[in-house]
């Protein structure tokens, strides 16, 4: 998995596999990507935290070792920001 600190991008390559990685901060963290595109964070134990289908917001708090689940189509890109 990819290191995830503010300003990285994941791409979901040409295969369509979805990416995915850790969180190397605590705090608020925001993600710009296509509409078509899904987000799930969760804690170390894999247990959901947040998801973009069932969250009217863009941002979420994380912490250092929580992981990131970008789903989406071949070519799309997820933008992380901390606020």
């Amino acid at each position: 998995m990819s290191a995830i600190a503010p300003g990285s991008s994941l791409l979901i390559g040409q295969a369509g596999e979805n990416e995915g990685g850790t969180f190397e901060f605590n705090g608020r963290a925001r993600s710009a990507f296509t509409e078509q595109g899904r987000i799930v964070v969760c804690y170390d134990s894999l247990e959901v935290v947040y998801d973009s289908i069932t969250s009217p917001q863009p941002e979420a708090d994380v912490e250092e070792g929580w992981h990131l689940l970008f789903i989406g189509d071949p070519g799309e890109m997820l933008t992380v920001t901390a606020s």
